[in-house]
């Protein structure tokens, strides 16, 4: 079955926590409200035994406000990519807090007139905003995590959201690390049940030089294939160079992770893209224009045989042609590389 929005819930970490404990959930369509969360109530909530019915593994639903909340300092989305918050705004408006957002207790945080916010949204940001927009009330789940559960919690909730680049995972990832929640990237992830292969792919936009990213107009929508290519590039100083020059390009659909090495090649034997992709007309015995070289979208050379060439030039003639004009290509590549 097709994932949709809503079935991301039911697969990711919310769904493992729902399945995982006594859920004490509150009749949303009666007239029975949602207790209202301070640290005290929240504690009871989860674990006093005295509840009717409750284990200790129970949980129950709580409504917090958003002024009460702010997000984790290791959130995996960056602020360009929430989305349209006034959309969902609208719609919670409209149907209501359809998922309940994942919070955790922030410690030392009940002092006497202590109005800072009381919890950390381990995931379900957008939702805090929308609500907090529209001045309505948070539904939300409360549980003691550390850092390395709260960061395995918020990836399996958010993995299967396309709406969150390779390059906000590999940055938060990175700072993961760096704060010392992973010792290492071997830790992080086996921890977060990340492929070796797959982890080492992703951290590609880690390894491009800092110059560079910043030069990226929009760097969020760089291919994790075209990362690859851009960190392996940019280790040579001339590369890097030329990618520099190239960078307001990198983001649109000019530059291509098929593409770009052939451009900064070009780039290199001080030739531009445009000059490059000219047709190159190759003329037979006779004068007439038997086929044209050019490069395709992609910065491949192609043949494109004309109509007239059939009765032109015979099988043997044009593959002479083709030789002699590769040849040629060869020879004067050779003379360039070598004055």
């Amino acid at each position: 079955m097709t994932t949709n929005k809503k079935d991301v819930h039911r697969t990711g970490a919310l769904a493992s926590i729902l399945n995982q404990s006594d859920v004490h959930a509150v009749n949303l369509h009666g007239n029975k409200k949602l207790p209202q969360a301070d640290s005290s109530t929240t504690a009871r909530s989860l674990s006093s035994p005295s509840n009717e019915g409750h284990t200790k593994n129970t949980l129950v639903l709580v409504e917090l406000t958003p002024d009460s909340c702010k997000p984790w300092d290791f959130s995996d989305r960056l602020d360009l990519e929430m989305g349209n918050i006034d959309e969902l705004a609208n719609s919670i408006q409209q149907a209501g807090q359809q998922e309940p957002i994942l919070v955790r207790p922030i410690k030392h945080s009940n002092l006497p007139n202590d109005t800072s916010p009381k919890y950390e949204i381990i995931f379900g940001n957008r939702r805090w905003r929308a609500c907090k927009q529209i001045g309505k009330n948070l539904l939300a789940i409360v549980r003691d995590l550390n850092d390395q559960d709260a960061a395995i919690a918020q990836k399996e909730e958010n993995e299967n959201r396309e709406d969150i680049s390779d390059y906000s995972r590999s940055i938060h990832y990175r700072r993961l690390i760096d704060s010392g929640v992973f010792p290492n990237e071997n830790q992080l992830s086996m921890k977060l049940n990340i492929p070796r292969t797959r982890f080492n792919d992703l951290m590609s936009y880690n390894r491009i030089p800092r110059e560079l990213l910043h030069a990226i107009p929009n760097v969020h929508s760089v291919s994790q294939r075209l990362a690859i290519k851009l960190a392996t590039l940019a280790k040579t100083p001339a590369a890097l160079e030329i990618l520099m020059q190239l960078a307001p390009q990198i983001s649109t659909s000019k530059i291509t992770s098929t593409n770009i090495e052939s451009i900064v090649e070009q780039h290199r034997l001080g030739k531009s893209t445009s000059s490059s992709k000219r047709s190159t007309p190759v003329i037979g015995k006779g004068g007439a224009e038997i086929f044209t070289v050019r490069e395709d979208s992609n910065g491949a050379p192609c043949i494109v045989l004309h109509k007239v060439s059939r009765q032109a030039i015979n099988i043997e003639e044009l593959q002479m042609l083709i030789k002699n004009y590769i040849d040629k290509c060869i020879e004067s590549s050779f003379n360039t590389e070598t004055v």
